[in-house]
């Protein structure tokens, strides 16, 4: 019974996008961006998993717990959800709504440090708390790609936009004035996160 309701979870996210590709596709954006990105199902079951998957610390495996958290508060609303833990450690869950307003499955991003990394006195305090190897931490929380909140919003919403495009049907081609705005949002967008991540005063999209 199990199995069987997983596959129809997966089947969900299917009928819009061959899972591969969509896949594929996360990874690219998890090599440009530094962070896991993978796909759950409205379960948390790992759909797709992250390219990266950084080994050697509990640090950097996502928490079960963290990303039932997320889901529920994202059921009850729909809407992005993100979790900030110790040492700025971030977890975000972006959700994948397709045609209507129910989710088809869940993007899960990072861990990443959000704001500023911990001083090592901190760290030492954690390490000492959770019964960890210090330098074990240490050498998997610099692996952890930092983000500014200003650099993490252009990021989350790069996906959003990208992903619930991916899953939209095709007669997208009906509303071509609709379409164009979307484009123009999303050209936008990813114009943002490039200048930003680039330090660069001007760009454009060719």
């Amino acid at each position: 019974m199990a199995e069987r309701g997983f596959e129809a979870e997966r089947d969900k996210l299917s009928n819009y996008i061959d899972l591969e590709q969509w896949g594929f596709i996360l990874n690219r954006f998890s090599e440009v961006l530094g962070v896991d990105i993978y796909t759950v199902d409205l379960k948390g079951k790992i759909m797709t998993r992250p390219q990266r998957a950084l080994k050697g610390s509990k640090l950097i495996e996502t928490p079960l717990q963290v990303v039932q958290r997320l889901l529920r508060k994202s059921a009850a609303a729909n809407t992005l959800q993100e979790e900030t833990g110790p040492l700025a450690i971030t977890h975000t869950l972006i959700p994948i709504l397709g045609e209507g307003t129910e989710p088809l499955a869940y993007l899960v991003v990072g861990p990443l440090v959000l704001g500023s990394r911990a001083p090592r006195a901190e760290l030492e305090r954690f390490a000492r708390k959770e019964g960890w190897d210090l330098l074990e931490l240490e050498g998997a929380y610099q692996q952890l790609k930092l983000f500014s909140f200003v650099g993490m919003k252009s990021m989350l919403d790069l996906l959003s936009e990208v992903c619930n495009y991916l899953v939209q049907p095709s007669p997208l081609k009906e509303k071509v004035e609709e379409t164009f705005s979307q484009l123009d949002n999303f050209f936008a967008t990813l114009l943002d996160l490039a200048l930003r991540a680039t330090k660069a005063d001007s760009g454009s999209v060719m």
